[in-house]
């Protein structure tokens, strides 16, 4: 389960944070790669940071076909699209170091 964070780590009321449910984190899954792909470079950090703490706490066993589709990415013939599968391979590399 993602927990969105509220407040800073470490403060006295960090145990706060935000339980996204199955259903939820599901459409989050579907809509952040293409939203990757598609939102203007000075968004593009936010967005992969969001993938990176998804990646982190759902892959591989509640997004088995994550790599599937960051090598449909990296295939693609789309500029846009290369390096957005190239930012979502960093972002599990990140999440596994």
């Amino acid at each position: 389960m993602w927990d969105v964070k509220r407040v800073p780590e470490g403060s006295a009321a960090s145990s706060n944070s935000v339980h996204i449910r199955a259903n939820d984190r599901s459409a989050l899954r579907g809509a952040v790669l293409p939203t990757l792909v598609q939102v203007p470079q000075p968004l593009r950090v936010h967005v992969a940071s969001a993938l990176g703490s998804m990646v982190a706490c759902d892959f591989p066993k509640e997004w088995p076909d994550l790599m599937e589709r960051i090598g449909e990415l990296v295939g693609s013939s789309e500029q846009a699209a290369v390096y957005g599968g190239i930012r979502a391979l960093l972002e599990v590399v990140r999440a596994y170091r």
